[in-house]
C-alpha cells in the first residue's frame, strides 16, 4: 500500500496550475523585449539620419559627396568636396615642405643647468614677426641666476613667440639647444641674435648656429616634372589647386614617377 505525500502532491498541483501563467508571461516578456530592440534600431537609424542632415546643412556642406583616389599610395592624398568635377590629373611631387631647425653652437660641456647671462636681449624673427626676450626676466625664482632650462621655458612660454620651439637635446653625452620653426616653408626660417649680454660665448653661439634642417616649400607639378605646371606652397597641403580638390603631399617622388588623383 502506497502512501501519498501531501506536500509533494500540493507542490505538483501548484506547479501545474501556475505553468500556463508563466508561459504567457514569458511570451509577453519576449514580445516586449523584441519591441524594445526594434525601437532601439529605429532610434539609431534616426540619429544617423539627423547627423547626415546636420552635416548637409552645415556651412560649406552639400548633399553631393565626391571622393578622390590616387593610382599609388604613399606620396600624397587628395580630398574632393562637392564642387569637384570628374577628371584625371597627372601629379608629380618634387619636394615636401620642411621646417627650419638649428642648433646653437654652445660650449661642448653645456648642460641644462649651465648658467646664462641675465642681462641683454635675445631676439627671434620668423616670417616678419619678432620676439625680443629680456634675459633679466628669465630668472623666475629671483636667485639672480638663470639656466639653459630656464631659457627654454622662457622662449616657449613667451606670449609674443612668433613660432619658435626651443628644446634641449642630448646626444653622445652632449646637450644641444635646438631651435625649430613651428611652421614649414622657406618663409618661416628662424633668425636669432643675442645682444648686450656681455658674454661673447653666448652671443657667438647664435651667430655661428648650425642648420640641422633647411626650411623648404612643398613643390608639385601638374603634369610631368619640368614641363608641367609648377606649384609651390609653404605647407604640405595645396588647397584648391584643382577646383574642389585639396592635395596633401607626404613624400617626394623619383624622376619618372607620376600619380593621378
Amino acid at each position: 500500500m502506497s502512501s501519498l505525500d501531501p506536500i509533494t502532491m500540493a507542490t505538483q498541483l501548484a506547479t501545474f496550475d501556475v505553468a500556463p501563467f508563466q508561459q504567457r508571461y514569458q511570451m509577453q516578456a519576449d514580445k516586449y523585449q523584441a519591441q524594445i530592440n526594434a525601437l532601439g534600431k529605429v532610434e539609431s537609424a534616426l540619429r544617423d539620419f539627423r547627423n547626415a542632415v546636420n552635416e548637409m546643412n552645415g556651412f560649406g556642406s552639400s548633399i553631393i559627396k565626391n571622393t578622390a583616389t590616387t593610382s599609388q599610395d604613399g606620396f600624397f592624398t587628395a580630398n574632393a568636396d562637392a564642387s569637384a568635377l570628374g577628371g584625371n590629373y597627372q601629379v608629380f611631387v618634387e619636394q615636401v615642405a620642411s621646417a627650419h631647425q638649428m642648433s646653437a653652437n654652445m660650449p661642448t660641456d653645456m648642460t641644462a643647468d649651465t648658467e646664462i647671462p641675465t642681462t641683454g636681449e635675445l631676439t627671434f624673427t620668423v616670417n616678419g614677426e619678432s620676439m625680443t626676450l629680456d634675459l633679466s626676466t628669465v630668472d623666475k625664482d629671483g636667485d639672480g641666476k638663470a639656466t639653459m632650462q630656464d631659457l627654454v621655458k622662457a622662449i616657449n612660454n613667451d606670449s609674443t613667440n612668433p613660432g619658435v620651439n626651443a628644446t634641449l637635446v642630448r646626444s653622445n653625452g652632449q646637450t644641444h639647444l635646438m631651435l625649430s620653426s613651428t611652421e614649414t616653408g622657406e618663409a618661416n626660417r628662424v633668425q636669432v641674435s643675442a645682444t648686450g649680454t656681455g658674454a661673447a660665448w653666448f652671443e657667438d653661439s647664435f651667430t655661428t648656429a648650425k642648420t640641422v634642417t633647411e626650411p623648404k616649400d612643398a613643390v608639385i607639378w601638374l603634369g610631368a616634372k619640368d614641363t608641367g605646371l609648377k606649384l609651390t606652397n609653404s605647407s604640405n597641403t595645396f588647397e584648391g589647386v584643382i577646383d574642389g580638390v585639396d592635395i596633401t603631399v607626404t613624400k617626394a617622388q623619383d624622376a619618372g614617377e607620376a600619380l593621378s588623383p
